[in-house]
């Protein structure tokens, strides 16, 4: 689940969520996923992720960015993903 500021793609996006949640094979916790919030009927997973200042470009950065960002901490957070 993506959520988009108003005023995106000026603005950029922050956190998503999955449902069902990710996790490692290993079982051990992936930083910053613990929240659980209830969204359209279901209950998601948030990751709570935030761009570092200068981080988002306005006018250059687009959605594909954000999904590219998603995808890297995928990997940095669980490396092989069980979802």
């Amino acid at each position: 689940l993506l959520r988009l500021n108003p005023g995106f793609p000026d603005v950029p996006p922050d956190m998503w969520w999955f449902d069902p949640p990710v996790t490692r094979n290993n079982g051990a916790t992936i930083q910053a996923t613990e929240a659980r919030e209830q969204h359209l009927g279901r209950t998601w997973q948030r990751w709570s992720r935030h761009l570092q200042p200068g981080q988002w470009r306005s006018g250059v950065d687009r959605l594909e960015n954000f999904i590219g960002l998603i995808r890297a901490e995928l990997m940095r957070g669980c490396g092989s993903a069980t979802v």
